[in-house]
């Protein structure tokens, strides 16, 4: 796995979120059966119970990711990129495989997924509904 797709990985299914987003699915669910609508049409206050906890948790991920960012764009080796990848994993807690090649491209195109996400979590900082995470995360 190369380690731009990490980057969602920390902004969209870090252990945390996936609990919570459990959460909002098991609730919508149930309440979109009890009145034939959908999870969108979640109730107000259960909403904004919800959004501010999604909110905090992908939030909590910036900083990990504007370092990710500053580490990669000064790597210019592999070892280099495979120390990044070292450093950020342990930050997150999850394991990563290390990179198999470094090359200008490879850079490129980790850093063009790193801005994604930056710029993702630039537009959650913003959201006020599910609806504008979900539109945040589709950029």
């Amino acid at each position: 796995m190369l380690w731009y797709y990490t980057v969602f990985n920390i902004i969209l299914v870090g252990e945390k979120v996936k609990n919570i987003l459990f959460l909002i699915i098991f609730i919508g669910v149930a309440y979109a059966s009890d009145n034939n609508s959908s999870i969108r049409d979640l109730p107000e206050d259960l909403a904004n119970i919800i959004v501010p906890k999604i909110k905090e948790e992908i939030l909590s991920q910036e900083d990990i990711i504007k370092f990710a960012k500053e580490c990669f764009e000064k790597s210019d080796t592999l070892k280099d990129a495979n120390r990044c990848e070292k450093i950020i994993s342990k930050k997150i807690g999850e394991p990563s495989e290390p990179f198999e090649i470094w090359t200008k491209q490879t850079k490129k195109e980790t850093l063009i997924e790193i801005n994604k996400g930056l710029k993702s979590i630039e537009c959650i900082k913003k959201a006020n509904t599910m609806a504008d995470i979900d539109a945040c995360q589709s950029h």
